[in-house]
């Protein structure tokens, strides 16, 4: 309860009721409605009922996701080091917890799938027949979200979508990475085939899939379809 009043107190300024109407719901309740989405990927049949609510719950929802990708209240919560002891702070802690170094992040898209889009439809449209998105996420060495990308169709490959980043464009500028490294040296690999010791605790080291699933038991938004427009999709992963 003390993280849903913090993040409330977080938001309050956008969440203040803005019409008489709205002077029935508190922030505080517009959080929950919208935590309780996230978490179980359904708009509650009785929240208008639970709440007493003048309007629909998607109303207050929309409200937290807006306030929550708001740029400051992002990059408070979201932030990849821009300081050369921000990025050996992540080195150190990855090398203290599984013994691996020179490892910034470990990165992975997360397929999020989407109510069928009536524009540009053949851009989401995948191979199994529905429509969806990608989002990149990069997890620190405690499977914390360091650094998202929630823009782009199924169709972008996850290396375009990682080529574009203002994440590769910081890397490449703040010289972390050396003056034309190509893409495969720097941006390491499981082993395919690990043998026992090294390239084994490598492997369970570096492996984003244990972080999406944290995210995915924790958020079941991301488990089922989500009937909003993609725009709204991209707003509600990052937030």
């Amino acid at each position: 309860m003390d993280s849903i009043l913090f993040l409330t107190e977080e938001l309050i300024e956008d969440l203040l009721p803005k019409t008489q109407k709205e002077k029935a719901i508190t922030p505080l309740q517009k959080v929950k409605i919208a935590l309780r989405y996230f978490a179980s990927g359904k708009i509650q049949l009785h929240d208008a009922d639970m709440h007493d609510m003048p309007q629909p719950a998607p109303i207050y929802i929309s409200q937290v996701i807006e306030a929550l990708t708001k740029p400051h209240i992002v990059q408070e919560f979201i932030s990849f080091p821009k300081t050369q002891r921000g990025l050996q702070e992540l080195e150190r802690e990855f090398y203290d917890t599984a013994s691996v170094p020179d490892v910034l992040g470990v990165i992975g898209g997360i397929h999020v799938q989407l109510q069928a889009q009536t524009q540009d439809a053949e851009v989401y449209a995948n191979r199994m027949k529905y429509h969806s998105m990608t989002i990149q996420v990069v997890f620190d060495s405690y499977e914390t979200v360091i650094d998202i990308v929630a823009r782009w169709p199924e169709c972008v490959h996850d290396r375009s979508i990682l080529r574009k980043s203002g994440l590769l464009a910081f890397l490449k500028d703040g010289d972390c990475l050396p003056p034309g490294c190509p893409y495969q040296k720097w941006r390491l690999t499981p082993y395919l085939k690990p043998k026992p010791g090294s390239q084994t605790q490598y492997n369970r080291a570096t492996n984003v899939e244990r972080g999406i699933d944290q995210l995915k038991r924790r958020w079941g938004i991301l488990h089922s379809e989500i009937k909003m427009s993609s725009e709204k999709v991209c707003n509600s992963c990052s937030s």
